[in-house]
């Protein structure tokens, strides 16, 4: 099963964050691994910097650093390249690699320049497991105990619409793909855990509109 790939960001304080992501558009500038691309004020409301890594094993590697206002002073970090053999999607520690090779050097001179003390803060492995709040537990452990793994029967899909309306009413931040690797951490074959995941992803946007 493929790993869920890591949050990653950069918490500003010396700067507004558009001047922060010109002054590394311009320390970039001066790499001669990188080029950068500016796609600021979207129409997705956000500013993005893309650094464009032209020595990497990987294929079309891209670093981006992503500002979106209501997040304050929080930058977010994110890397996307052709991953080749690996499915379209790179292990955790590929993917920490590839953030640190990007941005690992611009922040420390950044931090010279400047005289600021950044530093680019990366989910841990551990973190990025899905967790539920104690109640949304409670029932999913009930649905997964009683469960028909190879099919579900009327009742076991009872048991799992309660659990998508207490992932509800709890406001449990749990999204189809959490809800997958739960159901395969519990014996579900891939397959059909994909479909009930799918299910529950379903449910949780119906219930967006009650």
């Amino acid at each position: 099963m493929k790993d869920i790939l890591p949050d990653a960001s950069i918490n500003i304080s010396d700067s507004t964050p558009r001047e922060f992501l010109d002054r590394m558009a311009g320390l970039a500038d001066k790499s001669d691994f990188l080029k950068v691309q500016k796609n600021y004020d979207s129409i997705l409301n956000m500013d993005v910097l893309n650094f464009l890594h032209e020595g990497s094993l990987y294929e079309g590697l891209v670093g981006q650093l992503i500002y979106i206002p209501k997040n304050g002073s929080m930058i977010c970090v994110e890397v996307r390249a052709n991953w080749g053999m690996l499915e379209n999607q790179p292990s955790y520690d590929a993917y920490v690699e590839t953030l640190n090779l990007i941005f690992l050097d611009l922040i420390r001179t950044y931090n010279k320049t400047y005289g600021t003390r950044y530093r680019l803060a990366i989910q841990g492995k551990g973190a990025t497991k899905p967790k539920l709040s104690p109640k949304t537990q409670e029932m999913f452990d009930a649905f997964v105990t009683l469960a028909n793994k190879n099919s579900l029967h009327p009742l076991d899909w009872e048991r799992f619409y309660e659990f998508a309306r207490a992932c509800h009413v709890f406001r449990t931040k749990t999204n189809e793909e959490n809800v997958f690797r739960l159901l395969v951490h519990a014996g579900f074959d891939e397959e059909y855990a994909l479909k009930i995941a799918t299910v529950y992803g379903h449910l949780r946007e119906f219930q967006r509109y009650i």
